[in-house]
């Protein structure tokens, strides 16, 4: 992911392969603007390059990285190719009412109120924050595959859609999902 902004990152967006397309392009037909979300799952930081060469107006909401050294540098690879960050609440309130995406990861973060969809007998926190600004969220996941970026566009839904779409997506290709920073995120349920 240290190639964003740079060349060969560009050359990688540029070929993706992107599964469920015509959903994007239905969202954006249809309405102003589209919420989407994805998990520190694959090469998740491509997604907002990816969708911004394209076209889109994408707006991430991002927190506030603890280790300075870290948070420059993420910072100057997620506003490549004029990708905007949204820092607060206020800030990602302000992109509903423009043509674009807004994007929001949906693990490892503990800020605000959580839901807590159930799927699979597995029961997972997720901020309840970017499910109440749209009338759905639709789930991306990217990943590489045969030498290519592809991308995995899920049709919007609720916390259950999203949760639904992390689980297969982690079935399909496990290694892929950074499991770290879960405690107490992820919880099975069973029928004690």
């Amino acid at each position: 992911m240290a190639l964003i902004g740079r060349r060969y990152g560009d050359a990688l967006v540029d070929r993706a392969v992107i599964i469920g397309e015509n959903n994007i392009s239905g969202f954006l037909e249809q309405e102003l603007h589209v919420t989407m979300a994805s998990f520190h799952f694959g090469a998740w930081e491509y997604l907002p390059q990816l969708f911004s060469r394209r076209g889109c107006r994408v707006n991430l909401v991002v927190g506030v990285q603890r280790a300075r050294k870290l948070a420059r540098m993420l910072l100057k690879m997620r506003r490549s190719n004029q990708v905007r960050l949204a820092r607060s609440l206020r800030e990602s309130m302000r992109s509903l009412g423009r043509l674009g995406i807004s994007g929001f990861m949906l693990d490892n973060t503990s800020r605000g109120r959580r839901v807590w969809p159930v799927q699979d007998s597995i029961c997972f926190g997720m901020p309840g924050y970017p499910f109440k600004l749209d009338s759905g969220l639709a789930p991306a996941f990217a990943f590489f595959a045969r030498g290519r970026l592809h991308v995995r566009v899920y049709e919007k839904g609720n916390e259950s859609g999203a949760l639904k779409a992390l689980l297969e997506q982690v079935k399909l290709r496990p290694e892929e999902w950074i499991f770290w920073g879960k405690a107490g995120a992820v919880r099975p349920i069973t029928d004690d």
